[in-house]
């Protein structure tokens, strides 16, 4: 007969603290000039924190150690964005309008493990990410509360790290 934890007591539970501390700031210049062409540059800067505390307890009632695993995991972010656009006034109903944003995006992972009292060496400790992503849109107004828009954008979401799972080398 198979044997099973039946009880309502987890065999294993996790606690998690998890704390994010983030600054950002975004600053957009636009133009507002009389003839049919306008712009609007901008940049843009963050500076964040994740850190995650990870304990893994075990249920003792099973024979588990009654902790599993203890670690921190801190991932510092910096990120830095300059965009442009381009605004054409075609006529009274037609505008087109196209720019771009560049990305440059640092994340630093850093790990320790309470039960060796030792940061971990991790294998990735940094990812460094650079895009450019383009933007354009045509818009069309046949009537002053009605607008009609196609635009293509082309997102950028950098990577990460995972820091929930890891395994301890106690």
């Amino acid at each position: 007969m198979p044997r099973g934890n039946t009880s309502g007591t987890p065999t294993i539970a996790p606690h998690y603290t998890f704390r994010n501390t983030q600054f950002s700031e975004e600053l957009r210049l636009a133009s507002d000039m009389d003839g049919p062409l306008n712009f609007m540059l901008g940049g843009f800067f963050q500076d964040g924190k994740y850190v995650n505390r990870v304990r893994l307890r075990g249920n003792t009632a099973f024979g588990l150690p009654a902790l599993l695993q203890n670690a921190r995991h801190q991932i510092d972010i910096k990120t830095y964005s300059l965009f442009g656009q381009g605004i054409w006034d075609m006529s009274e109903q037609w505008q087109l309008s196209g720019g771009a944003r560049w990305t440059d995006e640092t994340r630093k992972h850093s790990e320790f493990n309470y039960f060796t009292s030792q940061n971990v060496n991790l294998l990735v400790p940094r990812i460094k990410s650079s895009n450019i992503s383009p933007e354009f849109t045509v818009s069309f107004k046949p009537r002053e509360d009605i607008n009609l828009f196609a635009s293509y954008r082309q997102g950028f979401k950098s990577g990460s790290f995972n820091t929930i799972v890891f395994i301890d080398d106690k």
